[in-house]
């Protein structure tokens, strides 16, 4: 094999291991912060967390080719995250406010929970570290946030107006700079070093290696509470970054805030429904017997635990004027294991029926009439798509309502994925048949209905009957058995392009007088259409008596049908006997 046919191969097999990292962004009080996240696949609950920062007038993107964190992650089984600073100019860090009001600390304690909350981060096992100005935020850092940061490691950066020395416990640090630095002079670190080496109660002299030429290793420890510190030294290295990710990890992986490894996998921020005792199921990644307590927060009293599950002692309602957040800490113990987890409940803004009364079930559902929601709990998602010119002003959200038959309305433009909820209010407990009122000129058209995650129709599909959209045709199906109550029906979409006039559910012989804006007076033209949505012909009659008799004397055969007025006043189901 070629030396070039190998380099290829090697470069393909690199390119299907090491995924890229995904922008994205965090809300951190009024503030949309930017960062790239890389999470390998498969990521187990309790892995440790690297959050690696970058310089002055530099960006995550340049952090990230520098440093490859990624490719030790992968191994190592880690998450990475480098946040981007705020742009003002040039993109800088606070390095002056020494407190947990300075907002790029509030960021990185917000990239903490976000990384919890997802991936079940190990929160005992953080590490902060960075490059230049990203450096000397991490020492500013030590002396804030040390109760929430396992270990920390500056790259070629520390605080040139002086540094206090203050942190809440002594620290793990392992810091690098090379010699020839032009911007943060290697002349600096000895005093550095020699402060945090005092405050953290580590031995004068240093235990010096040569990992390799041109490059010391200098170690002291053990220190106060078991920490160590280590200065690597890179000889004639400029203000550049150093490439020792590797040397990076095989320091700070030894060091924890708690027990290694052992986490929560229940997610630490809960939206429940006004209403809702159950709150979460509590898991663990433990092994063994895992027990679970309240151990703190403000609302703890409001709390209880039975076995693994926690509930409230009492529904909480929604307060339309004041907080609607409950904290609570929560203890797991396996053996000589503890995790803690501080949990947020948010109650959501209730979800209501676009009028005000739930829909009846056996009844009609009209599809523009979906529930009103709210930023927090939305009763629909839309993907865009639909044109100006055939929006209506009947609904300002993002919906596409158009107009459809006469006056009426319907949903269009609909896209595999968007959805609408319905609040509905079945009064019998059945097996219903349901009937849509559609049409596609596109084939693969479909929806679906759920309560909850669990589906209670199979896949509808809407024939392509009209490439115009013009004319609609009612499709059935059948749903599962629905019980007696309130419920929250949602209408997904399954196949793109289907516009939705309404759903009927009937759990008995279809009724023939649900007439709509039926009129007896004068000769009309009537369009028949089987439940399949096929068109059977045109018939005129001045009344229904007339319509039906004119329908038996032609080919349609017995069974129910729908037929729509051309003027589009009647849209109704009739059932023909011959």
């Amino acid at each position: 094999m070629k030396l070039n046919q190998i380099f290829l191969i090697g470069l393909l097999l690199i390119s299907s291991v090491f995924a890229a990292p995904v922008s994205e962004t965090l809300q951190v009080g009024s503030d949309q912060r930017k960062m790239l996240t890389y999470v390998p696949s498969g990521l187990e609950p309790g892995s440790p967390l690297i959050i690696s920062i970058h310089g002055m007038d530099q960006d995550p993107t340049y952090q990230h080719n520098n440093t490859r964190w990624d490719q030790v992650a992968d191994t190592a089984r880690f998450a990475v995250v480098y946040p981007q600073s705020m742009q003002s100019g040039f993109s800088t860090w606070d390095i002056n406010t020494k407190s947990t009001s300075n907002k790029d600390i509030q960021f990185f304690l917000a990239i903490i929970d976000d990384m919890e909350e997802r991936y079940q981060i190990d929160r005992n096992r953080v590490y902060l570290g960075g490059f230049s100005m990203g450096g000397m935020i991490s020492y500013l850092a030590m002396g804030v946030i040390a109760d929430k940061i396992a270990a920390f490691a500056p790259i070629s950066g520390y605080l040139l107006g002086g540094d206090s020395y203050q942190s809440s416990r002594p620290i793990p640090i392992i810091h690098t700079h090379g010699t020839k630095d032009g911007v943060v002079g290697y002349d600096g670190v000895a005093n550095i070093v020699s402060g945090w080496r005092t405050r953290n109660g580590c031995p004068s002299q240093a235990t010096t290696t040569q990992p390799k030429s041109g490059t010391t290793r200098d170690f002291w420890g053990p220190c106060d509470e078991g920490v160590d510190m280590v200065l690597v030294t890179i000889q004639g290295k400029d203000h550049e970054p150093s490439g020792t990710s590797v040397e990076i990890w095989n320091f700070v992986k030894n060091y924890s805030l708690g027990p290694v490894g052992f986490a929560f996998k229940t997610k630490a921020k809960i939206s429940l429904n006004p209403g809702a005792t159950q709150v979460a199921k509590l898991e663990t990644n433990g092994e063994g017997t895992v027990s679970f307590s309240i151990s703190g927060g403000a609302d703890k009293d409001k709390f209880v635990i039975n076995g693994s599950d926690l509930s409230f002692k009492e529904a909480p309602a929604y307060q339309a004027s004041g907080s609607n957040q409950y904290a609570v800490s929560i203890k797991a113990t396996e053996g000589d294991k503890t995790a803690t987890l501080d949990m947020t409940i948010t109650i959501l803004k209730p979800q209501t029926p676009y009028k005000g009364t739930a829909w009846a079930i056996p009844g009609k559902i009209e599809a523009e009439d979906y529930d009103v929601g709210s930023d927090e709990n939305p009763s629909y998602y839309d993907l865009g798509g639909g044109t100006a010119s055939e929006q209506t002003d009947y609904r300002t959200d993002k919906v596409d309502v158009i107009k459809s038959i006469g006056n009426g309305y319907a949903v269009g433009h609909t896209q595999t994925g968007e959805w609408m909820e319905y609040t509905v209010d079945v009064k019998t407990e059945g097996v219903y048949t349901l009937e849509i009122n559609a049409v596609s000129g596109n084939n693969g058209s479909s929806i679906r209905l759920f309560i909850g995650d669990e589906p209670i129709t199979e896949n509808i599909t809407v024939p392509n009957t009209d490439a115009s959209y013009a004319t609609y045709g009612v499709v059935t199906a059948k749903t599962s058995a629905l019980s007696k109550g309130t419920h929250v029906i949602r209408l997904k979409i399954t196949g793109n392009w289907a516009d939705i006039d309404w759903l009927n559910f009937s759990n008995g012989t279809t009724s023939i007088e649900n007439t709509v804006n039926y009129s007896n007076s004068g000769i009309k033209s009537y369009r028949i259409y089987n439940f399949q949505g096929a068109y059977m012909g045109t018939f005129n009659a001045s009344d229904l008596t007339s319509l039906k008799n004119e329908i038996k004397k032609s080919n349609v055969k017995t069974g129910a049908y729908m037929i729509r007025s051309t003027d589009g006043h009647v849209n109704k189901l009739i059932q023909i006997k011959k």
